[in-house]
């Protein structure tokens, strides 16, 4: 994040250039987009959306005090699109299958705690992503997320207790 700064002007807002934000931020956006999918193809895909996006809208998103906040925004909604979708197709597939088990497993969900992240509501699964993945704080994740940092706050809180509780009584069985 540091470089970033040193990169984009203190005054005037307009990013260097398009190609010093992508250089600086594309692994870390994939990083968040991977955490929040669980699908590593998927999340490249969707990060590379989401800078193209920024790319075709790069005199606007230039001018922004935090372009990369911005195309961070753009990859999560995606991201979250895509586990919605996921989800819906997770569903009819378990519908379709007569007989069989009825939950059909994501791609890329081995990891247990990643896969219990993405169990939490998306607004808490966010911030984990963003804080842990990301290495934001809280308020960096807060303005990534365009809420409130006491909402940030909550919303980590709240995850944070439920991970623990789901995650020891996995241990536990």
């Amino acid at each position: 994040m540091n470089e970033l700064v040193r990169v984009l002007p203190e005054a005037g807002g307009t990013a260097a250039s398009f190609d010093d934000l992508y250089r600086l931020q594309y692994l870390a956006v994939l990083r968040v987009v991977t955490a929040v999918t669980g699908d590593s193809e998927a999340a490249a895909e969707l990060t590379q959306e989401a800078f193209i996006a920024a790319h075709r809208k790069w005199n606007a998103v230039s001018q922004f005090d935090r372009p990369d906040l911005w195309v961070r925004r753009v990859a999560i909604n995606r991201a979250l699109s895509f586990r919605r979708r996921a989800g819906r197709e997770a569903r009819y597939l378990g519908r379709l299958a007569a007989g069989r088990e009825r939950h059909v497993a994501l791609p890329g969900t081995d990891d247990e705690l990643w896969a219990a992240v993405r169990r939490l509501p998306r607004q808490q699964a966010t911030v984990v992503a963003l804080v842990y993945v990301d290495d934001m704080t809280v308020e960096q994740a807060a303005d990534a997320m365009d809420i409130a940092v006491p909402t940030a706050k909550t919303h980590l809180q709240r995850a944070r207790r439920t991970l623990a509780l789901r995650l020891n009584e996995e241990t536990d069985q």
